[in-house]
């Protein structure tokens, strides 16, 4: 079962690895099979994409699944996280040291590290940046996250990432990007194409899935001081 999945971004990298045993023990010996209790293997796929690509490979039918963006018209889905845009700065730098967010407009004189063309969140970065009338100075896209970690680290620039990617406590300092004290990002989801046929292990994985980041998700540690994004209303668990 393919799934496209965006717990961060890595452009166009494509990772393939097998999960086996789900879905159940075996009969018991001496007996009848019983269809609920068969054990099954089943082989998934992970394709990692930029998220604003991801919509196109569901609907094409690529994947069965795909993790992504909230706020395409045309899939079913369940909500899993927030995804909050987020600055990584060099430890000691000046902006944003006395406040727990950092408002855009303060970026428009820095030197940036972003995304890659095909992130959602560059897509994100640059409709805030119209809001805010910020020209942002722009040194490199990139689509290797933990990369522009390093050289936001080194001083080379301020890197602005989605906040499900990982980022080392060491040496930096990741903030919340916010426009006018309003949050930037996303809800993530995990969505499906109402046209196509999606198995009942599918659906099962999709159970396993929202029960687990209930729990605990990808960035949640870097957006305790973040306004909240507004939850889309079209998907309910």
């Amino acid at each position: 079962m393919p799934l496209a999945g965006r717990h961060a971004e890595h452009g166009a990298q494509r990772a393939e690895r097998g999960v086996a045993g789900l879905a159940g023990c075996a009969a018991g010996a001496g007996g009848a099979a019983d269809p609920a209790h068969i054990e099954i293997a089943l082989e998934v796929h992970l394709i990692e994409d930029g998220g604003a690509r991801l919509p196109g490979r569901l609907e094409r039918g690529d994947v069965h699944l795909s993790i992504m963006p909230a706020g395409y018209e045309g899939f079913s889905g369940r909500l899993l996280y927030p995804m909050h845009l987020l600055a990584v700065l060099p430890e000691t730098h000046p902006v944003g040291k006395k406040s727990k967010v950092l408002e855009i407009a303060e970026l428009a004189d820095e030197p940036l590290i972003l995304m890659s063309p095909g992130a959602a969140s560059l897509m994100w970065f640059e409709i805030a940046c119209q809001a805010a009338h910020v020209r942002p100075r722009v040194l490199l896209h990139s689509s290797v996250t933990h990369a522009m970690i390093e050289l936001a680290r080194s001083g080379f620039g301020i890197a602005v990432v989605p906040s499900p990617v990982r980022i080392p406590r060491e040496g930096v300092r990741t903030m919340p990007l916010v426009h006018r004290t309003t949050a930037i990002g996303r809800w993530a989801v995990v969505a499906w194409s109402p046209q196509r046929f999606l198995a009942a292990y599918g659906l099962r994985f999709v159970d396993e899935l929202v029960k687990s980041v209930r729990r605990s998700y990808p960035g949640r540690e870097f957006i305790r001081h973040a306004p909240p994004l507004r939850r889309p209303s079209e998907f309910s668990n």
